[in-house]
């Protein structure tokens, strides 16, 4: 045997197989498995593998010396009940206490987990967890993908209330999303959320940039006042339709409340009302 760590571990693989195979011999005399005419040919089977298991671990003793150590964490096999009381028993006992815990096999790991060695069994409870596990994965990669959308949502939001706070251009917009201002163009992957924060937090305390105008912002357009009165030029001569019959008071009067009504001189406007009646 050579003395190295993976030699010592095949060594003890093979012990632990010698002892599985004495002890499935022991379990099927203690089960009442085994008629009298065959008592004595599995007995002599499972001592034969005690022996086996004796000898490989003398061999590993004897090669090693006092540099070996006993395994911390393992299978520590034991007597089956139900053979008390014989001297398999006794030899099982001497063995199993010289090569103490050892690497656990499959069919260790199948009899602790589901009770008995069932192939059957153990590959229905494998295929289960097979689609348990990709069940699992993929609901792992939905909350994945959710997040990221989320987190893009939130850092759109951000850059949004920033343009309209005036906070950042909207070329520093279209940078944080990845986007070449001049060509309009993807020209790197999109800021992460919290580059995009910090930045904002930067540019808030140096305050809003310039005035920015962006598209569909509300603008205050200048109105006309509608109460102004309408201003005629005075070169303009206004004419009224002949009215036959009317008297000179009638038509000074007429001629005062239209001078009233649109700002002008009542005598000047008297003087072309009059020209026009005579004319």
């Amino acid at each position: 045997m050579k003395n190295t760590p993976e030699a010592q571990h095949a060594y003890r693989e093979a012990i632990a197989h010698a002892m599985e195979h004495a002890d499935m011999h022991a379990r099927m005399l203690a089960g009442g498995h085994v008629g009298d005419e065959h008592r004595e040919m599995h007995v002599a089977h499972a001592c034969r593998s005690l022996d086996m298991a004796d000898d490989l671990h003398r061999v590993m003793c004897d090669s090693i010396g006092e540099g070996l150590k006993r395994d911390e964490e393992g299978e520590e096999f034991a007597v089956p009940g139900g053979i008390e009381n014989s001297a398999l028993a006794q030899r099982f006992s001497e063995v199993a206490t010289k090569v103490g815990k050892l690497p656990r096999s499959l069919r260790a790991v199948a009899r602790q987990e589901l009770g008995r060695v069932d192939a059957d069994l153990l590959e229905e409870k494998l295929m289960g967890a097979k689609t348990d596990r990709a069940a699992l994965l993929a609901l792992k990669q939905q909350a994945v993908e959710s997040a990221k959308v989320v987190d893009r949502a939130e850092t759109e939001r951000a850059i949004e209330a920033a343009l309209d706070e005036r906070l950042i251009t909207p070329a520093d917009a279209a940078r944080m999303r990845g986007i070449d201002p001049a060509t309009k163009t993807a020209a790197s992957s999109p800021w992460q959320r919290s580059r995009v924060e910090r930045f904002i937090s930067e540019r808030r305390e140096g305050g809003p940039v310039a005035p920015i105008t962006r598209p569909g912002a509300e603008r205050t357009v200048p109105v006309a006042d509608q109460t102004a009165r309408p201003q005629v030029s005075g070169g303009v001569p206004i004419r009224f339709t002949e009215q036959r019959g009317a008297t000179a008071a009638e038509a000074a009067s007429l001629a005062s409340d239209v001078a009233a009504k649109l700002g002008l001189d009542p005598q000047k406007m008297q003087a072309r009302m009059a020209a026009s009646l005579n004319g």
